[in-house]
């Protein structure tokens, strides 16, 4: 689950895997998805993991995540992404990291219920 669940998610969502800030948000998405304890504690630092696993500042990071979140949310008709995040405004998207946290929880409530399915067969 750690990249592909991530990966396919935000291509549902709209986003371009040309940018640089996808590959970010798959990264980071996938490891608040395994651990999400570790991430809420403070435990798990992300940007950190991503400045080991792809050699870049975390300025550098969040500059091409929140880029990432921008084109996505700015596409006149991505009202998926909108859905997710019913109180911000066509003009104003979630913040980097409200975007990585909400997703992480929906792709562990889909796993769950992927878990319950399969348990009920």
């Amino acid at each position: 689950m750690f990249v592909n669940v991530p990966a396919r998610f935000l291509l549902e969502l709209g986003f371009f895997p040309q940018h640089s800030g996808f590959g970010y948000l798959v990264y980071a998405i996938g490891m608040i998805s395994s651990d999400p304890m570790g991430y809420y504690s403070g435990k798990t630092d992300i940007f950190e993991a991503l400045g080991r696993e792809y050699g870049v500042s975390e300025n550098c990071a969040k500059r091409c995540m929140h880029y990432s979140i921008q084109c996505a949310w700015h596409v006149p008709s991505n009202n998926m992404l909108r859905g997710f995040f019913s109180s911000c405004t066509k003009s104003c998207p979630p913040s980097l990291a409200e975007f990585m946290c909400r997703v992480a929880l929906e792709l562990n409530d889909r796993q769950q219920n992927i878990r319950a399915y399969s348990a009920s067969l």
